[in-house]
């Protein structure tokens, strides 16, 4: 169980990175399509400040209510991959990040990458019942599913072998092209 203390840390902290400020309108968005580096990032870091993945299932679906669907499947194809290819999908579901498996899954449908990161769709089956939301809850049902011989790795290797990671940033380059003003933020 996280202790009161904790929790309340994670809150201050929280309440700490919606401190920053972002405009992303359409100029913003032609400047990072003009960029060389083809990095998306810049359009969808607003959703690393104001999602909550710690708070639970509750707190969570209220921070998503700030975005756009188009904004929610880039942010968690995201976090998918980038848990994925820093720890596996044992480190995915452990993490934060892993409360965004539903609109990953989403994603990775929306932009036709069944593919490149269908695997998270396999994952999500090994599970009795779909991944809680809540970190404490899923890292239970990782605990279990340990328990019963049940992991990742075959899917981890699988991912590695794709080497998906400039597949999905010029598919999601694409869809920004085509979806400009579903990304505009401002707060």
């Amino acid at each position: 169980m996280i202790s009161q203390f904790f929790k309340s840390v994670i809150h201050l902290l929280y309440k700490k990175k919606q401190s920053k400020k972002f405009f992303i309108d359409e100029v913003f968005i032609n400047k990072v399509l003009e960029s060389p580096n083809e990095d998306f990032y810049p359009i969808i870091e607003p959703l690393t400040h104001y999602i909550d993945t710690w708070a639970g299932e509750k707190e969570y679906k209220k921070s998503l209510k700030k975005f756009t669907k188009s904004q929610m499947y880039l942010w968690a194809i995201f976090c998918y991959q980038g848990e994925v290819y820093n720890g596996g999908h044992f480190q995915y579901f452990s993490n934060p990040a892993g409360a965004s498996w539903r609109e990953a899954l989403e994603g990775i449908d929306k932009l036709t990458l069944e593919k490149e990161l269908g695997f998270l769709d396999e994952a999500v089956k090994r599970f009795k019942t779909p991944p809680s939301v809540g970190q404490q809850e899923r890292n239970k049902e990782l605990n279990d599913l340990h328990d019963e011989g049940i992991n990742f790795s075959d899917l981890d290797t699988d991912f590695y072998k794709i080497n998906s990671n400039d597949i999905t940033q010029k598919r999601c380059l694409v869809y920004i092209r085509r979806h400009k003003e579903e990304f505009y933020f401002r707060n």
